[in-house]
């Protein structure tokens, strides 16, 4: 008998076509995907960390800086009642993540009963609290801050607060900046002088 090789390859390749569709034990499954697109055995809950992170970095803040009332400035802060007085205060320190910057911040309150000073279980709350950090290159971190100013117990100062800031955003690398912390402030009123140490948290989108 004359075999025809030819023949056989075809009608091998014909039953295998037929047969391969046909298997449902799942051991042939294709691994192969779209470009850009996870293979159809992937978990559709799984995280998936290539290309999907914003690049947020969250590193620690602190900063030392005073603040002075301006002798010739006035603030252009809109105030109301029962935060009447808009309070300007101007000045500089250094920072991490900052080195060496100046600071401008307004807030609202009603300082009337300052001069006489405050008893313990007082306060004068503050609102509205508007400020930004200017590092040497000219780039800004901006915050918001409100709270309420207390009695003192340390013998140089009137006045003293601790109130949460927020980071808002800036500026060259502090675009989209978030983050914040807390403050740790020292009021002489008779010089018109604050000094501040603050810290927290700063997070900061690198490439934005």
């Amino acid at each position: 008998m004359i075999r025809n090789t030819k023949l056989e390859m075809i009608l091998l390749f014909a039953i295998a076509a037929l047969i391969l569709p046909g298997c449902t034990d799942g051991s042939i499954v294709s691994t192969e995907a779209a470009p850009g697109e996870f293979a159809a055995t992937a978990d559709a809950n799984a995280p998936q960390k290539w290309g999907r992170t914003d690049g947020a970095v969250t590193v620690p803040f602190k900063a030392s800086f005073f603040t002075e009332g301006p002798e010739n400035e006035m603030p252009v802060h809109v105030c109301s009642d029962p935060h009447p007085a808009p309070i300007l205060q101007l000045g500089d320190g250094q920072a991490t993540h900052l080195g060496k910057f100046s600071t401008r911040i307004t807030f609202c309150a009603d300082v009337t009963d300052a001069p006489g000073g405050l008893e313990q279980g007082e306060s004068i709350p503050y609102v509205d609290g508007v400020g930004t950090f200017t590092a040497a290159n000219g780039d800004i971190l901006r915050f918001t801050i409100e709270g309420e100013i207390l009695p003192s117990n340390h013998p140089d100062f009137d006045f003293e607060f601790a109130d949460p800031f927020v980071f808002t955003g800036g500026t060259g690398r502090f675009t989209g900046a978030s983050g914040g912390g807390v403050t740790e402030s020292f009021v002489d009123f008779q010089e018109d002088r604050t000094e501040h140490y603050w810290s927290g948290e700063l997070i900061l989108h690198p490439g934005i």
